[in-house]
């Protein structure tokens, strides 16, 4: 009894010892993630480059009008930036002699489209203001713009971030989400990054987000095991890096996936609308015409709104991850309440991106401003 009591009181002892050394860690982890919130304002380039907001949205509105899809392909860059690594236009950035980028990787592989619009958009900003506007914030700022463009609704972009010098395909290939994923993976890869499963639900429909200081903190120790772990053995059961074109927070309400994506669904899935099933596979037979496109929202492909939820509603959700989401207790209400009323989804879509655009991203004298937004300035 003696020792057991001697035991006992060690281990409270070390304990008591720990806390101090825990609770300074948490201490650190809410002053670092305080001080990024502090250094991203929507204010950032008010004074060194006030026509930054204006040039942005003139390229957009101008690349959507000569091609719509590019709306969703343009949302779906910052996803894809910020859900690898945090926000700092890694996607961006070409392969060359020190590493290998992340436009190769199985989800961004002749996927990821609208580099382009980027291009012009920084040749344009460097004309005006040489060496001030980060490609990561261009990458915030564009998603914004198209959502808003298409019909969807506007939110004030935080913004300050700088650039990245390096990309990691590693990451890339691990953490972005497979359109055939269930809603545990969904959910343990959103929560590996601190979004809520609301957030998963809002963002499925057309985007994602993170947020959650805790989380972030946590994100690297989760991601090392069980994040990974699902991953690698999803992998295994994919064929080509086309099942990555589209994945579950790419913008679905707006833009369009190609058949091989959801031909898995339409000849295996039971829980799928008859009727819908049909059309679809009058349109991509189970061999053959791979890549023939489809609106991921079968009514208004190219207007950002909530038909998407009301496509669930009747088994119409195109990809298996999609229709995935109506299928619990927990998601239902959600998909329901976005269903009917399109400002709740509005509103919580905003919130969410403005989420996602504050995870890690590089801020005060880390990163660099690219010169180019497809290499590092130490490249040039």
């Amino acid at each position: 009894m003696h020792e057991a009591k001697m035991r006992c009181s060690n281990s409270m002892a070390a304990l008591l010892f720990k806390l101090p050394i825990l609770c300074t860690i948490v201490l650190i982890i809410i002053l670092s993630v305080s001080s990024v919130e502090a250094q991203l304002s929507p204010d950032h380039y008010s004074y060194s480059c006030p026509q930054a907001l204006q040039i942005v949205q003139d390229v957009v509105v101008e690349a959507i009008q000569n091609e719509t899809r590019l709306g969703a392909s343009l949302l779906r860059l910052h996803f894809h930036d910020c859900f690898v690594n945090g926000c700092d236009a890694s996607v961006l950035l070409d392969d060359n002699a020190t590493f290998t980028g992340e436009k190769t990787a199985f989800p961004n592989n002749d996927s990821l489209r609208g580099f382009h619009v980027v291009d012009v958009i920084k040749a344009e900003l460097e004309k005006a203001c040489p060496n001030v506007v980060s490609c990561a914030d261009i990458l915030a700022i564009v998603a914004r713009d198209a959502v808003y463009h298409l019909g969807g609704p506007t939110w004030e972009v935080q913004l300050g971030r700088r650039d990245s010098t390096t990309a990691n395909k590693t990451a890339a290939n691990l953490l972005i989400p497979a359109p055939s994923s269930n809603v545990t993976v969904l959910t343990s890869n959103f929560a590996a990054v601190g979004l809520s499963f609301h957030d998963l639900v809002a963002l499925s429909g057309h985007f994602s987000t993170f947020t959650s200081p805790f989380l972030i903190a946590l994100y690297f120790i989760y991601r090392s095991s069980s994040v990974i772990y699902i991953y690698m053995v999803d992998r295994h059961n994919v064929i080509n890096s086309n099942l990555w074109e589209n994945n579950v927070t790419g913008a679905h309400t707006i833009g369009f996936a190609r058949c091989t994506t959801f031909k898995q669904r339409i000849y295996g899935d039971v829980d799928i609308n008859p009727s819908f099933a049909n059309f679809l596979r009058n349109k991509c037979p189970r061999y053959g015409n791979d890549n023939v496109l489809q609106g991921l929202d079968v009514k208004t492909p190219s207007h950002f709104d909530n038909l998407y939820y009301k496509n669930l509603l009747v088994k119409k959700g195109l990809l298996h991850s999609d229709q995935e989401l109506y299928h619990s207790d927990e998601a239902d209400p959600i998909v329901r309440k976005f269903s009917r009323d399109i400002s709740k989804f509005y509103n919580s879509f905003a919130k969410a991106m403005i989420k996602m655009g504050e995870i890690t991203p590089l801020v005060g004298n880390n990163g660099e401003i690219r010169r180019h937004c497809r290499r590092s300035n130490k490249k040039l």
